[in-house]
């Protein structure tokens, strides 16, 4: 994949028996991330037009609560990688037409 890595969305503190988020909330305790946009919160997809994009959502269980208030979502990563005791993740393609 030659695609550079961009920040959509980190957050963390999000306790195990969320089932949840409403769209632009934040859970009580959790934290976010600065994205690609800069902005700490959510940015959606949008490749350039006639682009086809793979994005990766990555949920990371974690040993123990990992602030990542003000920081970038690339460079929480590792972070996140280092606290982690599992992770899930699924790959999904979009394409803007």
């Amino acid at each position: 994949d030659d695609q550079p890595l961009y920040g959509h969305w980190a957050i963390s503190g999000i306790g195990a028996d969320l089932v949840a988020i409403a769209e632009g909330a934040v859970p009580d305790g959790a934290t976010v991330a600065i994205n690609g946009n800069g902005v700490a919160g959510y940015a959606g997809p949008c490749p350039p037009t006639e682009s086809t994009h793979q994005y990766r959502i990555t949920v990371y269980y974690l040993r123990a609560p990992v602030d990542i208030a003000g920081a970038d979502v690339v460079d929480v990563l590792a972070e996140l990688e280092r606290n982690s005791i599992d992770i899930a993740e699924t790959i999904g393609l979009y394409t803007r037409i």
